[in-house]
């Protein structure tokens, strides 16, 4: 037996540098915005606020839909959305 150490290394690409998520992430916003009446987001002007957070893209698609959103309700989606 030796002690050689082979390295493992795990990454997480969550803000589409390598890979492009932006699609999944945009699912799941419109998912999780859906029942509080949020319109399907515009991807192409929403698309470049990825690198922001999920708070963020939450945000703007209330605004987008003229809907006022509490911080309360922002947790609540947020944790959804995660």
């Amino acid at each position: 037996m030796t002690d050689d150490f082979f390295g493992l290394s795990i990454s997480f690409d969550l803000d589409g540098t390598l890979v492009d998520t932006a699609r999944d992430l945009l699912r799941v916003l419109d998912a999780v915005c859906a029942p509080d009446g949020v319109a399907a987001c515009d991807r192409s002007a929403l698309r470049p606020f990825i690198g922001l957070g999920s708070r963020a893209l939450i945000t703007l698609s209330y605004e987008a839909s003229n809907i006022v959103l509490s911080e309360r309700r922002l947790d609540a989606v947020q944790k959804h959305f995660l």
